[in-house]
């Protein structure tokens, strides 16, 4: 909801939404190949594409997209040890909310490994999101040179879907 954390992107064109968002999918679907099916699931929020430009793109993923590890290929040691460390500071933050950022935390990590083209800011993500800034495409699939901040709000989508009304 609001705000964007990277400096070098740039609003939206309507016709490019669709076009880029196919091109995200694809490549995260490269990443994760086990989660492909949470990636058709995910259904944008708010303003997007109902006017001419969007300053970004909000997304609305299930936390129920998460109740099985292995479907996303990630280390479930290392994602035990970044919820433990978490742990150690947390003051407010549920068990749920620890363990939803350290698989969180875990994605940017592989996806900052694996991607050239997706980036990710690590420090801004958080239990409830992971932000993202992509390409622009068009709808012949050529990148137009420009970036969009795509922000992945994980959450009970019907809730999401009601709270960026």
């Amino acid at each position: 909801m609001g705000g964007n954390v990277f400096d070098l992107t740039s609003p939206i064109k309507k016709e490019h939404i669709k076009p880029t968002l196919k091109e995200f999918f694809k490549e995260l679907i490269r990443i994760f190949p086990g989660a492909k099916t949470y990636f058709s699931q995910m259904k944008t929020l708010g303003s997007v594409g109902k006017k001419d430009y969007s300053g970004d793109i909000d997304l609305a993923l299930s936390s129920l997209a998460f109740d099985d590890i292995n479907d996303w290929g990630l280390d479930q040691n290392h994602i035990q040890q970044m919820f433990e460390k978490f742990a150690k500071r947390a003051r407010t933050a549920t068990q749920e909310q620890l363990m939803r950022r350290a698989v969180i935390t875990a994605m940017g990590e592989k996806i900052e490994e694996q991607s050239n083209i997706l980036g990710v800011d690590l420090k801004s993500s958080g239990s409830g999101a992971i932000f993202f800034t992509f390409p622009q495409f068009d709808e012949q699939g050529n990148e137009i040179g420009k970036n969009i901040q795509i922000d992945v709000n994980v959450g009970d989508v019907d809730w999401l879907s009601f709270a960026y009304y």
